[in-house]
Parts: structure tokens; sequence; C-alpha cells
């Protein structure tokens, strides 16, 4: 009889850890899905056809997945290097844009910091320093990022 008891209290062990991996996979689809209701606004787009939305969809669908990406991984490793998620003119030109230089460091700065960056420019206040930059705030920004860097590499002095 104990050895039963055992083995249900396994299985239901089991079946909980189960669950919480599937709530898990669901809270991240939910913000995903927020992303590219909200951010992209993907409701608001009058579309006639399903193919345009198709279409539509497929775009939106890759630049909720950066912004989400972005989130995500600046929590989980915030010490590596941004250029994991930027190409080098992306954080060149938002390094200029937050330290107002016209020359970037030599070395990337970390994702955190970068991330945090995007953010500002996406209108994130930062009252308190633990505050993690939500989804809203890295969409507008990386919408002021893409911006910045077209300007950064017109304006930038051609290498010797």
């Amino acid at each position: 009889m104990f050895a039963g008891h055992i083995a249900l209290q396994l299985v239901d062990l089991r079946m909980e850890h189960q669950a919480n991996r599937f709530m898990g996979c669901d809270y991240n689809i939910e913000v995903w899905h927020r992303i590219l209701k909200s951010g992209c606004r993907i409701e608001a787009r009058q579309l006639a056809t399903a193919e345009r939305l198709r279409r539509c969809l497929t775009l939106y669908s890759v630049i909720a997945w950066r912004v989400f990406y972005a989130t995500m991984l600046a929590r989980a490793v915030p010490e590596m290097p941004c250029s994991v998620l930027l190409e080098i003119e992306e954080w060149q030109a938002l390094s200029c844009a937050i330290h107002h230089c016209p020359t970037p460091p030599e070395e990337p700065p970390t994702l955190g910091e970068a991330v945090r960056w995007i953010a500002q420019l996406g209108g994130l206040v930062g009252r308190r320093r633990r505050d993690q930059p939500g989804a809203e705030m890295l969409w507008r920004g990386f919408q002021h990022l893409s911006d910045l860097t077209r300007m950064y590499c017109i304006m930038r002095p051609s290498p010797p």
C-alpha cells in the first residue's frame, strides 16, 4: 500500500512538472501574440484578401519574434555581448545615440545594456534599476533604432 502511494505521488509530480512546462510555453505564446497584436497592430491592418494577410503575418511574426527574443534573452543572459542580437551598425548607432557621441566604442556593450538602451529609445523611464524593459518599450525602441541605424550608416565617416 505504501509503495503504491509513493508511485502515485511520483506520477502526480511528473504531471505537475509537465503542466508547468506547458504553462510556461503557453505564457510565452501569449506574450508573442500580444506583441503581434498590440505592437504590430495586426488587427488594425485593412487587408482585403487572405493572401495579403498571410504575407503581413509572415513579416510581422518575424518582427514580433525579434522583440520577444530580445526581451527574454536580455533577462536570461544580460552579460553577453549585444552582438548576439544586433548587427554591428545597430549597436554602434545605438551607443552613439545614447551617449551623444560621434564615435562608438571598440567593443559592443552587454546585451542587458543594449536592450535597456533600446527600451529608452521606446520611452522607458527606468526609475528603478531593477525594472526590466517590457516588450512594448522594446517594440517602440526597435522602430527608432531602425531609423537611427539608417542615419548612422549615411552620416558616419568612411574608414581610412
